[in-house]
């Protein structure tokens, strides 16, 4: 990388300098190739590096109990409610049809199951366009959290998965969610407080679905009790909608 920048900084400085000099011209078009070469290795590696193992199991929501709450999710606290949707709720999907069915809605803050969004022929939506094309099933999780329940409460999931892990102890956290109001955090040790996403960064995003891109500090060796909920000490009330939550280890040197 720093080889890139310096051939980037030569390439900007060099014309400057090489109006008498043809050597200079002749090594000016050599650093132009090598850069580019440079850039097709960059994207080589980039492809050829694996997507880390998702840490949350049943993060597609599709398993659940008698209750219709999802196996392998526990909830920490008082005034936690959790129920499953279909992904055409609040139009985090749209059918994937060549013409508009019966029933769809024009807003997409009323879409529902039987009542879905249409984004166009053939077009899921913004998030994940083809989903429709041959893509596996989802559900979102539908998570509600009362104000008094003080200092925090949530969903978590309490993961057997153990790492030998580097000495940052950093994870990633990427999903997208829809807050309908209050606040919704994720962390370690149910603080639900590490990352935090508001109405406010939703509601700038298409359709209300913010992408959550973060990363934050845990143990080390082992991401037992990660989950999301209302942040400590947090008194309004929570609601919101997550999809796809995806949670690996950064750096880690080996995982079971």
């Amino acid at each position: 990388m720093k080889k890139i920048i310096i051939a980037i900084l030569l390439v900007i400085a060099i014309p400057f300098y090489c109006n008498a000099d043809k050597g200079l011209l002749v090594e000016f078009d050599e650093l132009k190739t090598e850069i580019e070469i440079l850039k097709e290795r960059i994207k080589d590696l980039e492809l050829s590096i694996p997507s880390p193992a998702n840490i949350f199991i049943n993060s597609d929501f599709l398993k659940v109990n008698q209750s219709g709450f999802p196996e392998t999710w526990r909830t920490y606290g008082n005034g936690v409610t959790a129920e499953v949707v279909h992904p055409y709720t609040k139009a985090f999907i749209g059918p994937y049809t060549e013409k508009t069915i019966t029933g769809t809605v024009n807003n997409p803050e009323h879409a529902t199951e039987n009542s879905p969004y249409w984004y166009g022929r053939y077009n899921c939506g913004p998030r994940i366009s083809r989903q429709g094309w041959g893509d596996r099933p989802f559900k979102l999780l539908h998570l509600k959290i009362s104000g008094n329940a003080i200092p925090y409460a949530g969903i978590i999931q309490h993961s057997n998965v153990l790492f030998i892990g580097n000495e940052t102890g950093r994870y990633h956290i990427r999903c997208y969610v829809k807050v309908i109001k209050g606040k919704l955090g994720f962390s370690q040790d149910v603080n639900f407080s590490q990352v935090v996403v508001t109405k406010d960064e939703c509601g700038r995003s298409p359709q209300g679905w913010y992408l959550v891109d973060h990363s934050f500090e845990a143990q080390r060796t082992s991401p037992k009790y990660i989950g999301f909920g209302k942040p400590r000490n947090d008194q309004d009330d929570l609601e919101c909608y997550i999809a796809l939550p995806y949670l690996y280890a950064e750096n880690a040197l080996w995982r079971n």
